[in-house]
This record gives structure tokens, C-alpha cells and sequence, in this order.
């Protein structure tokens, strides 16, 4: 099965300009301790902070997933799925 290894000489860094965009990279949520308990304000109400939906960063535990825990195969996909990549393959390909 192929992968996207390779596909691209140079990438480029996009990020959503609309609310409803940054939604979907980032939530909202209560801060928590090292046990996982949710950390209060002076007046008892939950510290709120960002969260990410995905990694920002890699760090050295990262290395030690293997290729497979990172990549889904073409034929896993769904069919929305599949016209979906097919059309950021042709986006990405129209860059110069």
C-alpha cells in the first residue's frame, strides 16, 4: 500500500482564519494536575485552557511509534474520504 512519503518536496504551514476553523484544532477545556483532577480558581470555578485536537509538536516519545501507528491505508478510507484526499492531492500539486 503507498503512502504519502515523498509526495511533496516542500510543505507548507496552514492554519483556519475563522472561528469555526480553529474549533476543530483547538478546544476548550478544564486544566488538570498530574491525577488527572480538575484544577479551581480562588472561588471554586474550573480553570479553563487550550486544548490541542492534535499534536503541535513532536517530542521523543513520538519516535518511538512505528510508521503503521501513524498512517492509515488508501483502502481504509471511505469513499468521502477518498475524493477528499484526492482533492488536497490536487491542491497541494497545484503549488509551484
Amino acid at each position: 500500500e503507498d503512502s504519502i512519503r515523498g509526495f511533496k518536496e516542500r510543505y507548507y504551514a496552514v492554519r483556519p482564519i475563522s472561528v469555526e476553523g480553529w474549533k476543530r484544532v483547538c478546544y476548550r477545556g478544564p486544566k488538570r494536575d498530574a491525577n488527572g483532577e480538575i484544577i479551581n480558581d480562588p472561588n471554586g470555578a474550573p480553570v479553563e485552557v487550550d486544548y490541542g485536537s492534535f499534536p503541535f509538536y513532536w517530542n521523543k516519545s513520538h519516535y518511538d511509534l512505528l510508521p503503521r501507528d501513524l498512517t492509515i491505508k488508501k483502502s481504509d478510507l471511505s469513499p468521502e474520504e477518498v475524493a477528499d484526499y484526492k482533492r488536497l492531492e490536487d491542491y497541494v500539486g497545484s503549488f509551484p
